[in-house]
């Protein structure tokens, strides 16, 4: 959407909301909502102000900066802030199941891993002990290629930890819905900045003129 339309219009509720973020972010989503709608309908009742001259609003429209640069961005930062936290959180949970147990049992089942390799997705998928096993070693200790490894142990852990399936397509969603936030608030601030320079040059002295 570009900024004109997105100034004329506000951000409608399905542009903000999703159920499948983290509770964090859905409840900062709505007072984002509420901020940016109140933001450009200030830039429009600025547009529509026939008693102001051009450069009397410049001053209305650094008011405006300033709110998206403060109050729009702060609550934005907080997003920020919460899904840093849930990534941190899920990497910390991940890491905790695959170093769980004893490492005795985790070094002598990467070596019967290592020893059976035609067997080896069948093993972590069947026994989380064998996942936790192969964490113990790069992928080439196993005879197995890089990529392979990587999606079938990780195919294994949802499987065994779908908890972990479910936070992770969470903490992605919410990346991506911040993301698209930080759009509309970089847009709406390019929009308002136009105007106010458009309104600057509107008062310029033209050089050939003097």
């Amino acid at each position: 959407m570009n900024a004109k339309k997105l100034i004329q219009t506000g951000l409608l509720n399905a542009m903000t909301e999703n159920t499948r973020t983290t509770s964090e972010v859905q409840q900062l989503s709505k007072l984002y909502h509420n901020q940016f709608n109140s933001i450009a309908e200030s830039v429009r009742k600025i547009q529509a102000d026939s008693t102001r001259t051009h450069s009397e609003k410049a001053p209305l429209y650094k008011k405006v900066l300033a709110k998206i640069d403060n109050n729009l961005a702060d609550t934005a930062a907080l997003m920020v802030d919460n899904v840093e936290n849930a990534k941190g959180k899920l990497h910390q949970d991940i890491e905790t199941t695959l170093n769980s147990g004893d490492r005795m049992t985790r070094l002598h089942l990467a070596t019967h891993l290592r020893d059976n390799k035609s067997n080896f997705q069948q093993l972590v998928n069947e026994d989380i002990r064998y996942l936790q096993a192969s964490n113990e070693f790069p992928s080439s200790f196993y005879g197995v290629k890089d990529d392979d490894f990587k999606n079938v142990t990780k195919n294994a852990l949802y499987r065994h930890r779908p908890e972990l399936k479910a936070m992770t397509d969470t903490v992605t969603r919410s990346e991506a819905h911040l993301t698209r936030l930080i759009d509309y608030m970089n847009t709406l601030k390019t929009g308002t900045n136009l105007l106010l320079n458009n309104e600057a040059l509107e008062t310029r002295v033209d050089e050939n003129d003097i």
